[in-house]
């Protein structure tokens, strides 16, 4: 699934994807996952102080 999430934020097709390098391709792997972390973060401190 993330393949098809990187195409529609990038404006691209997933064949068009296949164009990316690999290692270019782990850096958006890499970049998704900080943002998804980060925004694990601040729902659980937004949790945090509402208790």
């Amino acid at each position: 699934m993330f393949m098809f999430q990187l195409a529609q934020d990038l404006g691209k097709t997933v064949e068009e994807l296949s164009q990316m390098t690999s290692e270019e391709f782990t850096y958006w792997m890499a970049f998704y996952d900080y943002k998804n972390r980060q925004a694990e973060k601040q729902i659980n401190e937004a949790k945090a102080r509402r208790k």
